[in-house]
């Protein structure tokens, strides 16, 4: 690449992919992009992600992008991945509007109610990974 703009984007958009990919494996892929409709950078379902790699932040207009390629995309969430300088790649910034996180939350919240009265067995099991999770971090 004869851009270093473009070739710092690529080196970024690879070590998100590969820091997604090392928990969701294959989930994680780079769409094709096709025609002048923008599906965004990343798609890890439900999101579509925007990834920015740029010195000064304009998280609104991210936002904005991320929004409208989760549309084209046909999936609810859109987000932006964003580079923070002197830090490694799990650092970076993941930004969502407030009501993409209240959607994600009520989402996740009603997953696990649901989970509980299912299989509270299951549900235990659910919240002693996510401790060994969130102790890892």
């Amino acid at each position: 690449m004869s851009n270093p703009n473009a070739a710092k984007g690529a080196r970024w958009e690879r070590s998100v992919l590969d820091s997604l990919r090392e928990v969701f494996g294959r989930a994680a892929i780079r769409p094709r992009q096709e025609g002048h409709i923008d599906v965004g950078d990343i798609h890890l379902s439900p999101f579509a992600l925007q990834l920015k790699d740029e010195a000064s932040h304009n998280f609104s207009g991210y936002l904005n992008d991320a929004d409208k390629q989760a549309t084209a995309a046909g999936e609810p969430y859109g987000a932006a991945v964003v580079k923070r300088r002197r830090y490694g790649v799990d650092r970076g910034y993941a930004v969502m509007t407030l009501a993409t996180f209240r959607l994600v939350v009520a989402r996740l919240r009603r997953a696990e109610q649901q989970l509980l009265r299912a299989s509270p067995a299951l549900f235990d099991q659910h919240m002693a990974d996510t401790q060994k999770e969130n102790e890892t971090k």
